[in-house]
């Protein structure tokens, strides 16, 4: 899929040999000084870091392509386990051709040992810690709804795995309620497999040849391996980077079919089908027809509805509404002018 479009695949390796180069430079042609160690556990942690990153733009990809997959998907395109696994493998090629660029350059001008063993197992720990980094990038962006969420997801998950990945906090200083991070951090496993195969076997460090010198902290590379606490081979931590591939991967492939799909774990209950039929609506009646024979009185109102006035006297207000036998009115006077204003008087009245 990025082949097809060269720009993304020549930009994307052009950053990784620039930042392999510039790397390089910093440390270049380290040695066999004291300080040659602490540079090289530097660099080695620095290098496998930059390998995590070089996938980075797949965070965004299924976020941005869910849209699309479902749209396609309800047509009946292809299945889900068919989108997921083909944006997978066309992603693949160009973060290993970035990150082989990458390992070879930084291996060669940092000065590492001359080995073409050593070589490969660098190669190979490099191109793994891309596999992995691939694989928490695809986890974060398949369970986010969209980049702002995959992004902050990955943030924290790469500050945890950075501070237990056995540079900042010595291996052997972990806490014991935090070592199982170190067991899911793929930085632990790349950086103490990749730091273990080149510390060992650099023979004598400088400055050693008196051993009451107090210059000598590291008499050989092994000295230095067993102080920072690397003891992972490179075998077991190829096994361990592709455990989590894995299983980063499935349940990435499983956040992005349940999660945010017309699913119905997530989706409101669809109307059952069985329903009983509305009613139908009863005909209207047909309209009479006009005719003289067809025509009634009007019904009287009720006693409430009558209409009803208020006549202004001398004495007060006089409330005068038809009896109902339409031969006397009530009239309720309000006597104000007599000592009890509260109490008010009734006069039948013959109408007229």
């Amino acid at each position: 899929y990025k082949f097809r479009d060269e720009m993304v695949v020549v930009t994307q390796i052009a950053m990784a040999l620039i930042m392999a180069v510039l790397l390089g430079a910093i440390y270049w042609d380290l040695g066999l000084s004291q300080a040659s160690v602490q540079n090289r556990v530097g660099a080695v942690s620095f290098t496998m870091l930059l390998m995590s990153f070089i996938a980075f733009d797949v965070v965004l990809l299924f976020p941005k392509e869910r849209d699309l997959f479902r749209r396609e998907h309800a047509a009946g395109l292809y299945s889900c386990s068919a989108f997921f696994h083909a944006r997978c493998a066309a992603e693949l090629p160009g973060h290993l051709a970035a990150g082989a660029a990458y390992a070879t350059v930084t291996y060669w001008m940092m000065g590492f040992q001359r080995s073409g063993s050593k070589f490969a197992n660098w190669l190979a720990l490099c191109e793994a810690l891309v596999l992995a980094g691939t694989s928490l990038l695809i986890f974060c962006g398949c369970v986010a709804k969209d980049f702002e969420g995959a992004n902050n997801i990955a943030t924290v998950a790469y500050c945890l795995f950075m501070m237990f990945d056995g540079h900042y906090i010595n291996n052997k200083s972990i806490p014991e309620g935090a070592r199982w991070i170190k067991q899911l951090n793929f930085f632990n496993w790349g950086i103490s497999a990749a730091a273990r195969s080149e510390l060992k076997g650099l023979g004598e460090m400088h400055g050693c040849r008196d051993p009451a010198s107090q210059k000598c902290v590291f008499q050989r590379g092994d000295d230095a391996a067993d102080y920072y606490g690397y003891h992972q081979t490179v075998r077991e931590a190829l096994a361990a980077l592709a455990l989590i591939c894995v299983v980063m991967r499935f349940l990435g492939f499983l956040a992005f079919k349940y999660f945010f799909q017309d699913h119905p774990l997530f989706a409101p209950k669809p109307i059952p089908d069985d329903l009983p039929p509305e009613p139908a609506p009863e005909p209207a009646a047909p309209a009479p027809e006009d005719g003289p024979e067809d025509l009634e009185e009007p019904a009287e109102p009720p006693r409430d509805a009558r209409a009803s006035s208020w006549a202004a006297t001398p004495g007060g207000f006089v409330h005068v509404g038809e009896a109902e036998d339409a031969s006397y009115s009530d009239v309720l006077l309000c006597n104000f002018s007599s000592a009890d204003r509260a109490s008010p008087s009734f006069i039948d009245a013959p109408s007229k």
